[in-house]
C-alpha cells in the first residue's frame, strides 16, 4: 500500500502538469485554477472517509508512546533529500535550454521525472528486497548520480536518462521511510508520525530558494547549486549506510515478528 500511495500521488502530479499546460496555453493566469482540485479531494474525503473507533480500532495496551527519535530521524533524512534535489528541479532548464529552448522539451523532461517517481514508488518493495536495511543509502546515492548526470548530459536521451534515475531514486525513499515509521511506532500515533513526514519534506520547498542562493554565489550560479546538492545527498547516503535506520526486526514479511515482540523498540 505504501508503494502505491506513492505511485498515486506522483501519478496525480503528473496529470494536474499535463492540465496546467493546457490551461497555460489558454491563459497563464487559469494556471492556478488547478489548486482548487485539492478541495475537491477534500470534500470526497470528507463525505465518503471514516474514521474507525479508537476504542475499538486500538488495543488498550498501545494507547501510551509518542514519536521514536528513529522517525525524527528518518523525517530529517527525507527532508534533507527534498532539499538536495531541489536544486535540480529548479535548475534544469536552463541547462536543457543549451540544447534546445523549447519550453515542450522542458516539460518532457519534467516528465520523465514524474514518471521515474511513479516507477520507485511502485517498484519500491521489489527494490527493498534486493537492498534491505541499505535500500535508504543506496536510494540517496543512485539519486546523487541522477542529479550529476545533468550536469554532464549533453543530449536530450541523457536529461531524460538522469531526470527517471533521480525520480525513481527519490520517490524510493517516502515509502522506505514511511515503512520505518508503521514498524516503530505506535497505531494511534501513526497518522501524526506520517504528517511530520510529510510536513517535513514538503516545508524543504521553502527552504529550497535561499539555500539555491546562498551555493549560487560561490560558482556558476545553475551548476553550482545542483552539484552541492549531489554532494550532500551522496554524504547522506554514506551515513546511512553506516547507521541502519530500519529496527533489526525489520524485513519483508516481519510485521508479525514486531507484534509479537511488545510494540515499540
Amino acid at each position: 500500500m505504501l508503494s502505491l500511495s506513492t505511485f498515486v500521488s506522483f501519478g496525480g502530479a503528473m496529470v494536474l502538469q499535463i492540465f496546467a499546460g493546457i490551461l497555460a496555453d489558454i491563459d497563464v493566469r487559469y494556471t492556478y485554477l488547478t489548486n482548487a482540485v485539492p478541495v475537491i479531494a477534500l470534500v470526497l474525503i470528507i463525505a465518503f472517509l471514516k474514521n474507525p473507533d479508537p476504542d475499538e480500532a486500538i488495543p488498550e495496551k498501545t494507547r501510551s508512546g509518542g514519536l521514536s527519535a528513529r522517525v525524527i530521524g528518518v523525517s530529517i533524512v527525507l527532508a534533507l533529500a527534498s532539499l538536495f534535489i531541489m536544486p535540480a528541479l529548479f535548475m534544469f532548464s536552463f541547462l536543457v535550454q543549451k540544447i534546445s529552448a523549447s519550453v515542450t522539451v522542458s516539460s518532457t523532461v519534467q516528465f520523465f521525472y514524474t514518471i521515474g517517481c511513479m516507477i520507485g514508488g511502485l517498484t519500491f518493495m521489489i527494490f527493498y528486497r534486493f537492498t534491505r536495511r541499505f535500500s535508504i543509502g543506496v536510494s540517496l546515492i543512485l539519486a546523487a548520480l541522477g542529479i550529476g548526470g545533468l550536469i554532464i548530459a549533453s543530449n536530450l536521451p541523457m536529461f531524460y536518462t538522469t531526470m527517471l534515475i533521480a525520480g525513481i531514486e527519490y520517490s524510493s525513499l517516502i515509502p522506505a521511510v514511511l515503512m520505518i515509521v508503521s514498524q516503530v511506532t505506535e497505531p494511534r500515533m501513526i497518522p501524526f508520525a506520517t504528517s511530520v513526514v510529510y510536513t517535513s519534506m514538503n516545508l524543504m520547498g521553502f527552504f529550497a530558494t535561499p539555500f539555491i542562493g546562498f551555493f549560487a554565489g560561490f560558482g556558476d550560479p545553475v551548476t553550482f547549486p545542483i552539484v552541492t546538492g549531489m554532494v550532500f545527498m551522496t554524504i547522506t547516503g554514506i551515513v546511512m549506510f553506516i547507521i541502519n535506520p530500519y529496527p533489526k526486526f525489520s524485513s519483508v514479511g516481519t510485521q508479525t515478528e514486531f507484534t509479537n515482540s511488545g510494540g515499540n523498540k
